[in-house]
């Protein structure tokens, strides 16, 4: 590989991310990664233009294809990273023994070398988040078990959004997962968010609102009290919870939040 054209701060890519990595971004040069590339959702997304009034246009431009399928292109990219070895290379092998040559097994052999290549450009305190849905997060979870390993695994979060029910026999689908793993383990740098979860009331009954802290007697038993200091409340957990992705006379994002699109009121 030749050597890799000087990296500008604030400049937006145009192009395949893998070209763009490999190209220009150096070694442990950035702080955090956040992606949110294709489902393999099996449809396509357009781009939606408005008028200068609001209304939609009928023009559209399609965005890109969120189905994948196993050819040539995809052969290549799985010998690719099973060629360079490893254990990214050893979970690739072990999945197409289970999946195949399949539309799922294209999807991830595009997503792996893609994956390989943040960890490179990740700095040692740095973060990953990755974007997905459960058609395939237990399969990038694998993956990325792989690339950043086990011990790096921060949190799977769940993003639970509302929108209109569809008739199914099965449980509604109502969640995005967000896979988040530190390039190493207790170096990461992380800002633990407060103010978007209340305090249970069982809590406010006993204690109020001012801050709770660990005691212990002369026994060395723990026993809960408090500081003048007031709570912030309780750190961001795991859960997510979004508004409805559906409200009247506005323009709301689709269940993947990707497209806007007016609601069914207008």
């Amino acid at each position: 590989m030749g050597a890799r054209i000087a990296f500008a701060m604030n400049r937006l890519y145009y192009g395949d991310n893998l070209d763009v990595l490999r190209q220009h971004v150096d070694d442990e040069s950035m702080d955090l990664v956040y992606l949110d590339p294709p489902f393999q959702s099996g449809k396509n997304y357009n781009v939606l233009f408005e008028t200068p009034t609001g209304r939609e246009a009928p023009a559209q431009v399609q965005a890109f294809e969120d189905t994948w399928h196993w050819g040539d292109e995809a052969a290549r990219d799985f010998d690719e990273v099973v060629q360079a070895g490893g254990k990214l290379s050893e979970a690739m092998q072990a999945m197409m023994k289970i999946l195949g040559p399949s539309d799922m097994m294209a999807y991830l052999a595009m997503m792996a070398p893609r994956l390989a290549e943040l960890r490179r450009v990740l700095k040692p305190t740095g973060s990953i988040y990755l974007h997905c849905d459960p058609t395939a997060s237990h399969y990038l979870k694998i993956l990325m078990d792989a690339v950043f390993r086990p011990e790096n695994f921060r949190n799977e979060v769940v993003w639970r959004y509302r929108r209109w029910p569809a008739k199914s026999r099965q449980f509604q689908k109502m969640h995005d997962i967000l896979l988040f793993y530190s390039k190493r383990s207790g170096d990461q740098l992380f800002n633990t968010l407060y103010g978007y979860e209340k305090l249970a009331e069982s809590t406010l009954k006993t204690y109020g609102t001012k801050k709770q802290v660990a005691l212990f007697d002369k026994d060395g038993h723990r026993r809960p009290g408090t500081e003048d200091e007031e709570s912030k409340g309780p750190a961001l957990s795991d859960v997510w919870r979004c508004r409805s992705s559906h409200r009247a006379g506005r323009s709301a994002w689709a269940t993947r939040r990707r497209n806007p699109r007016r609601s069914s009121s207008e």
